[in-house]
């Protein structure tokens, strides 16, 4: 059960940029409190429904604004989100003080890691590799490995793309190194 017109407030609005949801798209908005996964390709709106869910839920008294974490995979990305959100909050509530988190997943982890590492054993000083750090220290292994050591330049970019690929997908399916060989 929505509200009349909660669809049409000036704050859902502007997390739409002054576009009105679709019925799809507000689906999503007001989807109750639980999981709920959005597929869908690059440059279909999935940034301004994730703003425009977070002022429904604000709007229908679900939870306070900084009790809203927003994540996202890119920096660019959380970026978006935060202009939208500011935007739709500011309509909301033009004196509101606190604003949902918005980050990327990375920045969070590395948060959680550097605040409570130490008590599940991890030096709160360490920090996740970049993709260029990742890439260098593959090629570097590989190239310490017998067979591998004749293979020329383009030979081992290719063979450090195709085992990085291998790890992600094994990261990605849960799948452990013994399961691979």
């Amino acid at each position: 059960m929505r509200l009349v017109g909660v669809r049409s407030s000036p704050a859902i609005r502007a997390a739409m940029r002054d576009n009105e949801p679709t019925d799809e798209q507000w689906a999503a908005i007001s989807h109750p409190a639980e999981p709920l996964a959005i597929i869908a390709g690059a440059g279909s709106g999935k940034t301004a429904i994730m703003a425009a869910r977070m002022v429904w839920m604000v709007q229908e008294g679900w939870v306070r604004p900084s009790r809203i974490l927003g994540l996202t995979f890119t920096k660019k990305a959380a970026g978006e989100l935060e202009q939208r959100i500011a935007a739709a909050f500011h309509e909301l509530d033009r004196n509101l003080s606190e604003l949902p988190m918005v980050t990327t997943y990375n920045s969070f982890a590395d948060g959680i890691v550097r605040e409570h590492g130490v008590r599940v054993g991890i030096d709160p000083e360490s920090s996740l590799l970049t993709q260029a750090q990742t890439w260098q220290l593959v090629a570097e292994s590989l190239n310490h490995i017998e067979p591998f050591e004749a293979i020329d330049s383009r030979s081992m970019s290719s063979l450090t793309r195709n085992a990085l690929g291998l790890a992600d997908q094994c990261a990605n399916n849960y799948v452990a190194p013994d399961q691979v060989r």
